[in-house]
């Protein structure tokens, strides 16, 4: 593997999963990989390998998802929980200062970090994602993961996602596989199953769309440096969003994703050479 696996424990007692890929005595300002709402570190290989030639890079499972525990309390899978077990990453790997990329929901809490902790986020990288989502198609989504699909083989997986999942497209056939194996795991009963806790859709179903505008938290990131991707056919973050971001965040670097939906992999060519130059100066 090119990533040693690593675990720490929360305030409250769960044992959450990440990976670790590069150096970590690195010099250079280290990345932390936030995946999407029931995504996980799995997502970020790709690009997590090939920064790991330059940088330290930290890739977590969230609590309820991937390797990481799933809370007993469902109310707890909000955004202030999921920020403190942030934070509570970054301290235990001594980090002083970080680029957060962050993916879909992922991208929210980056938003919010760099709003509590300014001085502490030396860039944030925002993939497929705004201060605010598309909230018809957010509930679309929530009715899909919030029950647990199990399937034979990784032949019926890939179709169930098709099924369930039409705004999904990728720019080749691999990228695709890449999503599917991290979407399920297979577990005892011998099935693969949605690798997170179908519980992790509740504090959303229950919050009617309360954390689906950021705008202002968004508006007191100034000056960090932002790069934000939009996948050319995401159903997820708008064109008129995407827009709207880069005309209240001058210097914001904006990248269309083409013939990809909702998310980027950012192994994308587009992606591989934004994050470089982004990268490169911070």
């Amino acid at each position: 593997m090119a990533y040693s696996e690593r675990r720490f424990i929360t305030r409250d007692g769960l044992s959450l999963y990440f990976r670790e890929y590069g150096d970590p005595v690195s010099t250079t300002t280290p990345v932390v990989c936030l995946a999407g709402f029931t995504r996980n570190a799995g997502d970020f290989d790709l690009v997590a390998s090939r920064l790991a030639g330059k940088r330290r890079v930290l890739c977590p499972d969230l609590r309820g998802t991937g390797r990481s525990d799933y809370d007993p309390d469902w109310h707890n899978y909000r955004p202030e929980t999921y920020i403190s077990d942030i934070t509570q990453l970054i301290s235990h790997n001594n980090i002083r200062k970080v680029i957060v990329v962050g993916t879909s929901y992922g991208g929210l809490l980056a938003l919010i970090l760099g709003f509590i902790m300014p001085f502490s986020i030396a860039g944030i990288v925002l993939n497929d994602v705004g201060p605010e989502f598309e909230h018809e198609k957010l509930q679309g989504v929530l009715d899909y993961v919030c029950v647990d699909r199990p399937q034979p083989d990784w032949e019926s997986a890939r179709e169930s996602i098709m099924t369930h999942r039409s705004g999904t497209a990728f720019q080749n056939a691999e990228l695709f596989e890449t999503m599917v194996r991290n979407t399920f795991r297979r577990r005892k009963d011998g099935l693969l199953h949605f690798d997170w806790d179908v519980n992790i859709a509740k504090p959303w179903i229950k919050s009617k769309g309360a954390f689906t505008n950021l705008w202002p938290y968004f508006r007191k990131l100034h000056p960090i440096p932002l790069l934000a991707f939009r996948g050319e056919v995401s159903e997820m973050f708008s064109e008129e969003s995407f827009a709207r971001l880069g005309r209240e965040y001058p210097g914001a670097r904006l990248v269309t994703v083409s013939r990809t939906g909702h998310a980027p992999t950012l192994a994308e060519p587009e992606c591989v050479a934004a994050l470089e130059t982004f990268l490169c100066d911070l």
